[in-house]
């Protein structure tokens, strides 16, 4: 507060809540409530009920005053901490004052003044404070230097209010006073990440690590932090050897200086694993996220926030190997342990129900997806801004099942919904909205509007190629998207083209075996298949399965594509028997790490038709199209060209039964 106040301090909070959360407030006069993360509030009524009074989707909202009263004469270093940030607001005038973590609160009386108001008194109090103590103790030992200033900022980075956290650390840059300048900029360079920006990020963070070395004496603890932040800009612009170098002078620093079980250096790990994964070196990353799992699991309370993102982590390993399975169980722990230790809307619960869907997604359970995909954008509208960063991103993951499921226009829709969000929220050239232009791009590629789609992904090449390094792997993707296009068109050279300039992308940022090489191998084969170069098309087939075989887990998906990819070589030689034995292997992998409805077991059931009805065995392709007609009509529309494709070859083999 300023300059420690004294006696009552009165603010105000406007909110808009249903009618029956007003009465669970009523319900519980005289109890404590505890708000979830930081409590922003007005010294000023009218500016809590204007807020309150703004528009809401909620068609059953009330408005809600909360008058808030604290005796500050009770403050002391172990009750509640609230700070006056108008200083560092764009608008002074509002009077904001800002409370901490853990602030708790007794429910004075709840009154409905008029049907659409009601009016909540509540004094703050000490007495949850205990409960809540040892959580913030953990929470914020990154914070333990830090003034209340640059505390109280940095904390609206994890509020998702990142233009206002820039414009309060650039103030206090140029009004620093006594603040340490380095926290400054390492917390304004956050801001800037949070945006995207990362050269801006790394500008600022490495100005903040020459102000610390310069220091007598140096802070250790705190270069090492600033270093780790450094390599995890140098990932995310897709650097992965320059990100290692960095988080590797941290973590070897952090060894050096803190107890060998400290929480800073299961940090370092989890970033370090973080790189690997990036780079697609599976194993490795599950060993630094395994060693970073058992030193939290040592020191840190058994249901901590930071052992659920460990095993959060590990999922995601499982799933990117696609051990499905194995990563739904680590999914399903993480959100146990986190529904047990956070509030119940908050937003990591919403990132694990996010996770869990994008497994059943994999595996191609499409309706189960859809259900934890809409309890995940359900929970972030009710705790995030309307226009963060992470509801953009569950609108973009419903789109991608009903992209999966060829119900390409809701696909676009919720794809068009996703990308106008991130152009509003984001930087014009940020890379989340290139990946919206890219999925764009895919549905029209999957309705066959090739122009339209060849235009997207254009735009889309052209906006990584502005904010991405030369070698960054999406810039890969995009070469191999256009490439595919290209080759839809009959353009067969210039699809080779595009891919060869992909996999050059890939070959130099890229371990050698990785899967994404592998991929463009696959479809350079594609390429020679369609211009009816069978020898040659084999040849980059096989070459991309034997990658496959060696770099994933020996029942993935994948291994099952090139399978089928090779069988569909032998198919169109006339080679039956060798198509067959490609297919009948690819079925058998599919059906083992699949579920047994899934899209892709239905391709396989159809080619191995196919095969059979060329061989003129109709009676046994009567059968494997009518399984592969089944599975078609719970995923695809009744004009989707798969299940029109699927029902022609039937009604034709029929004939010869």
């Amino acid at each position: 507060m300023r300059e420690r106040e004294k006696g009552v301090l009165q603010v105000y909070r406007g909110v808009k809540l249903s009618n029956e959360e007003v009465e669970k407030l009523k319900a519980n006069e005289g109890k404590l409530i505890s708000m979830n993360g930081f409590l922003s509030t007005s010294r000023l009524p009218s500016v809590a009920q204007n807020f309150a009074s703004q528009s809401t989707k909620r068609r059953d909202a009330v408005v809600v005053l909360f008058e808030i009263e604290y005796d500050l004469s009770e403050l002391n270093d172990h009750d509640i901490v609230c700070a006056d940030i108008a200083k560092f607001s764009d608008y002074p005038e509002e009077q904001e004052v800002l409370f901490d973590l853990g602030a708790t609160f007794k429910i004075q009386s709840v009154n409905r003044e008029k049907p659409d108001l009601s009016r909540v008194k509540l004094r703050v109090t000490s007495e949850g404070a205990d409960i809540a103590r040892e959580y913030i103790k953990l929470n914020r030992k990154e914070l333990e230097q830090r003034s209340v200033a640059v505390m109280f900022d940095s904390l609206l980075c994890d509020m998702g209010q990142y233009d206002k956290s820039m414009k309060y650390f650039e103030n206090l840059l140029q009004n620093h006073k006594d603040e340490n300048i380095s926290d400054i900029e390492f917390n304004l360079g956050r801001a800037h990440g949070f945006r995207g920006e990362y050269d801006k990020e790394l500008q600022l963070y490495e100005h903040s690590y020459a102000t610390m070395m310069m220091s007598k004496p140096v802070p250790e603890k705190a270069s090492a932090i600033v270093l780790n932040n450094i390599g995890v800009v140098y990932g995310s612009k897709g650097e992965y050897d320059r990100a290692l170098d960095y988080c590797s002078k941290c973590l070897k620093i952090q060894e050096k200086c803190l107890p060998s079980d400290h929480p800073d250096i299961g940090d370092s790990l989890n970033t370090i694993g973080n790189i690997y994964n990036s780079k697609g070196e599976y194993d490795r990353a599950l060993d630094y996220y395994s060693k970073c799992l058992k030193i939290q699991e040592k020191c840190l309370p058994s249901d901590h926030p930071h052992i659920a993102s460990s095993l959060n982590n590990i999922g995601n390993i499982y799933n990117s190997k696609g051990e499905y399975d194995r990563a739904l169980d680590y999914y399903s722990k993480c959100l146990k342990m986190r529904e047990k230790c956070l509030p119940s809307d908050h937003s990591d619960i919403g990132d694990s129900l996010n996770n869990i869907g994008n497994i059943y997604n994999s595996k191609g359970e499409y309706d189960h997806a859809l259900d934890y995909y809409s309890k995940c954008l359900k929970m972030r509208e009710k705790c995030l801004p309307s226009d963060h960063p992470h509801i953009a991103a569950s609108l973009n993951n419903m789109g991608s099942v009903y992209d999966r499921k060829g119900e390409y226009d809701r696909a676009l829709d919720y794809y068009s919904k996703c990308l106008k969000m991130r152009e509003k929220c984001l930087p014009s050239d940020h890379p989340d909205i290139a990946r919206s232009l890219n999925n764009i791009g895919n549905i029209y590629d999957c309705k066959g509007e090739c122009d339209r789609a060849l235009n997207y992904y254009s735009k889309c090449l052209r906006m990584r190629e502005k904010c991405l390094p030369s070698d960054h792997p999406d810039i890969g993707d995009s070469l191999n998207n256009i490439g595919n296009i290209y080759n839809s068109k009959g353009e067969y050279d210039r699809a080779l083209d595009y891919y060869s300039k992909c996999l050059k992308v890939q070959e130099k940022c890229l371990p050698s075996d990785h899967p994404h090489i592998a991929s463009n191998l696959n479809n350079i084969g594609v390429v020679y298949g369609s211009k009816g170069e069978y020898d040659r098309a084999l040849d980059y087939y096989s070459k991309c399965l034997k990658m496959r075989e060696k770099c994933l887990p020996s029942d993935h998906p994948d291994i099952a594509h090139s399978l089928n990819n090779i069988g569909n070589i032998y198919n169109r030689k006339g080679e039956y028997d060798r198509a067959l034995d490609y297919y009948s292997k690819c079925l058998k992998m599919r059906e083992k790490c699949l579920p047994s409805d899934h899209p892709d077991i239905g391709d396989s059931l159809n080619n191995i038709g196919v095969v059979y009805y060329k061989r003129s065995e109709y009676k046994r392709a009567v059968g494997y199209f009518e399984r592969c007609l089944k599975i078609r009509k719970k995923f695809l529309a009744s004009g989707h060209p798969d299940r029109v494709g699927v029902e022609k070859m039937l009604s034709g083999a029929k004939k010869f039964v």
